[in-house]
């Protein structure tokens, strides 16, 4: 990951709001269209990147977390960037003051945050502590107001990348997958997080990034991932984010314990759509994944993918009973270039909640990454037979000077946040940019629904 520090922008909410919905792909025309709160901005002004959040499964609670660009501007002992935390109450209705969770003792950034919840309402978060030891664990049993840790991972990994976090719903089993360059790991915790065993998952050699995962009733973990062929490392110096070939697009299936796990193959797409925003990096619109898994254990996996070099994404879903066996791939949203996909189960068998970010509106899909992007959101409740009609999120037409009638200019950090808790309600919280820069200037939007 390269680092590059540039100042914040004070964000002012704008209050224009306009049609929110649009059509998708194999979408009911009898089912309810979501409704969602207008967008609002975490606050504090400069640049957020790689926003997180999480529902408390037992109570009223939700957390976010953010990556502060340029923290240590605003924070004393802060690092140049830090992973900032606040927590509501009320289902999102207030919020307490942002803070940052740990001061690192002078380490230089930290990225990646990852937000847990345990059914005992114990808050985990993940992120990266600088690339060695790389994901780094924190855990709170006061909603944040504390914290014990760092607990670290990485065993005698000198170097590991974009953490995502899982847990059991006791908060005991602790599952950790991260890139470590042309290797892919899942770091396995029974001790609720305070010793890791690091599991190595890859049989071939890709740039492996893990997108989401999920955590099925029987026991079993899931991670989507996508490797990227083409990149190369040479002792110290490779050619992260700069892939020239394909990427492969798996889910890795683990037993509960970790001792067991299979690749499982599921599609192929091309060559990225190009990124021409200043320090971005050539796989920052490369093709994604994510997997949930309903309370009757039915898996859904939601992907994005190209047939041909450099052109847009379509974003397409795969059903499985038991994560080896896969449907046919089905085509969700052909509109813009789809990216950034995460999906989450609602509390009955058979829902589940999709969100991604695209750019319809723009005159052209392929042409670089600038201007005309929203954050989407679609919703099934027969296992992704049939969906609801496209929600648009990032309703405010104005309020920051990267926002117009038809979106953002840029979407701030390579995935976003979406949850959903034990009543139905979404919680959704994403990056917006001016597209000056890949970590500059924009910050992290957030709306709840039902």
């Amino acid at each position: 990951m390269k680092v590059t520090y540039f100042a914040g922008l004070a964000l002012v909410v704008g209050l224009v709001a306009f049609a929110p919905t649009s059509s998708l792909v194999g979408a009911s025309s009898t089912r309810s269209t979501p409704t969602f709160d207008t967008e609002r901005p975490f606050p504090g002004g400069g640049a957020y990147w790689e926003p997180a959040i999480a529902a408390d499964p037992g109570s009223s609670y939700v957390y976010q977390a953010v990556t502060y660009i340029n923290a240590s501007k605003r924070c004393s002992g802060c690092p140049g960037t830090a992973i900032f935390f606040r927590a509501s109450s009320d289902g999102g209705a207030t919020w307490g003051p942002a803070h940052p969770i740990s001061l690192a003792h002078g380490r230089g950034w930290q990225f990646d945050p990852q937000i847990q919840v345990a059914a005992d309402g114990t808050v985990y978060v993940v992120f990266l502590q600088t690339f060695d030891p790389g994901s780094v664990l924190f855990k709170s049993t006061d909603h944040g107001a504390t914290w014990s840790g760092p607990f670290t991972m990485n065993g005698a990994l000198t170097y590991n990348d974009k953490p995502i976090l899982l847990i059991s719903p006791s908060g005991q089993d602790v599952y950790v997958a991260f890139n470590v360059k042309l290797a892919s790991y899942v770091a396995v915790s029974h001790d609720a997080g305070r010793t890791f065993a690091q599991v190595k998952t890859s049989n071939e050699s890709l740039w492996w990034y893990t997108y989401g995962g999920t955590y099925a009733p029987d026991g079993s973990v899931y991670f989507a991932q996508a490797g990227e062929a083409g990149a190369k490392t040479n002792g110290k110096g490779t050619n992260q984010g700069h892939t020239d070939g394909i990427q492969k697009i798996f889910v890795l299936k683990m037993n509960h314990e970790g001792t067991a796990w299979e690749n499982v193959y599921l599609d192929t797409s091309m060559v990225a759509t190009p990124c021409s925003i200043f320090g971005c990096y050539g796989d920052y619109f490369a093709a994604q994944a994510a997997v949930a898994v309903d309370a009757s254990g039915h898996l859904l996996f939601a992907y994005t993918r190209n047939d041909v070099n450099g052109t847009a994404h379509r974003m397409y879903i795969r059903s499985s009973p038991d994560g080896v066996s896969w449907s046919d791939p089905k085509l969700v949203n052909d509109r813009g270039d789809s990216n950034f996909p995460a999906i989450v189960a609602g509390p009955t068998a058979g829902d589940f909640r999709l969100a991604w970010q695209d750019n319809r509106y723009a005159t052209c899909w392929d042409c670089g990454g600038l201007g005309s992007w929203n954050t989407w959101y679609a919703q099934t409740t027969d296992g992704g037979g049939t969906w609801t009609a496209s929600v648009r999120l990032s309703n405010l037409g104005s309020g920051a000077p990267y926002k117009t009638s038809q979106g953002y200019a840029f979407p701030d950090g390579d995935y976003f946040g979406l949850t959903v808790d034990s009543a139905g309600t979404n919680y959704v919280i994403w990056g917006e940019a001016d597209g000056s820069s890949i970590y500059c200037c924009g910050g992290a939007w957030y709306t709840r629904g039902v």
